[in-house]
């Protein structure tokens, strides 16, 4: 298929990021099914740009958190 065993995971901003359990959670888990989770930041502004990145770099799945105050 092409793709990668990487799965982006889409915050707004990494440094603040109030879930990090989560991600944590998420990176174990996908190294338990020989994955990579990548975490990238987006915006409202930079989120097509995050997602043509994404496509562009075969990834195997997209993890997006939405917060109505991110405006992701």
């Amino acid at each position: 298929s092409g793709k990668t065993h990487v799965i982006s995971y889409l915050v707004a901003n990494p440094p603040y990021e109030p879930y990090w359990r989560t991600v944590l959670g998420a990176i174990e888990e996908a190294e338990a099914h020989g994955y990579m989770l990548k975490v990238m930041s987006a915006t409202p502004e930079t989120l097509k740009e995050r997602v043509r990145q994404c496509v562009e770099l075969r990834v195997a799945g997209i993890v997006a958190r939405y917060h109505h105050q991110d405006g992701l």
